[in-house]
């Protein structure tokens, strides 16, 4: 069987292993389509990939955030984008003293080690590592 896919552009990077019973059903569904295996496995990435829109991001275009860089706040019971946090807290997130939240609790940064990646501000709707 002919692999099919285009590699006039492949860097021979590393290429993970995948658990047997992948390989197991890659094989299965290479037999009743009648691609081969790697075809199917492109696929399946790509569209993996694209769904993510991780496909069309170049180095260049990776968000990059410091470690130390506030990205939101936390505050009643919820994560909340830099800009609502200031709008709601002008003045005591710009003083020295402790700013507390309407339930009476610290009003805490967030930093970009602190979020996974897809948490949005509990006001705005806005991701807060954008």
């Amino acid at each position: 069987m002919v692999e099919r896919i285009d590699r006039h552009d492949d860097e021979n990077l590393y290429q993970p292993r995948i658990h047997s019973r992948w390989i197991r059903e890659l094989h299965a569904l290479s037999g009743k389509t009648g691609l081969p295996m790697t075809v199917l496995l492109d696929k399946a990435v790509r569209e993996f990939c694209e769904s993510y829109k991780i496909s069309r991001m170049t180095p260049e275009r990776i968000p990059f955030h410091k470690t130390y860089e506030i990205v939101g706040w936390a505050y009643e019971a919820g994560l909340h984008c830099n800009a609502c946090a200031y709008d709601r807290f002008k003045e005591l997130l710009t003083s020295e003293e402790v700013a507390k939240d309407g339930e009476g609790n610290p009003i805490r940064p967030l930093f970009v080690g602190d979020i996974q990646g897809d948490e949005y501000c509990g006001d705005c709707g806005r991701r807060l590592d954008d």
